[in-house]
């Protein structure tokens, strides 16, 4: 049986959220990473049909005053992948973020990059 190892690499390189506190941007990050296997399982099932697939996902999003996410949309791509930019989109969309004490929309962009090797 022929397993594939499949290195994959979320690096965070910024969360950058306007008019917020430093605070705020952990509470964030940490919401990512704690998410994090569902951006992987995107990029691992875009993988099954593209096994070549690799590069950066910038996505943005608004937190809504509840902590729900609105607004999500690819802000840029070198992954060369519609169905793994939808799927992370649409897992994103599921997500719930802290409350902050001063109820306001926070737009987030955030750079998740996807490398396979094997």
């Amino acid at each position: 049986m022929f397993k594939t190892l499949i290195l994959l690499t979320l690096i965070f390189l910024s969360a950058c959220a306007h008019q917020q506190s430093r605070g705020y941007s952990d509470s964030i990050r940490d919401v990512v990473n704690k998410n994090m296997n569902e951006m992987r399982s995107c990029y691992v099932e875009g993988l099954r049909n593209n096994p070549v697939i690799q590069g950066t996902l910038v996505l943005q999003w608004d937190i809504n005053t509840k902590g729900l996410v609105e607004k999500v949309s690819v802000l840029s791509s070198t992954l060369e992948s519609i169905e793994v930019e939808d799927c992370c989109m649409e897992r994103l969309k599921k997500w719930t973020f802290p409350v902050k004490e001063k109820p306001e929309i926070t737009t987030v962009k955030y750079p998740f990059n996807f490398k396979a090797s094997n």
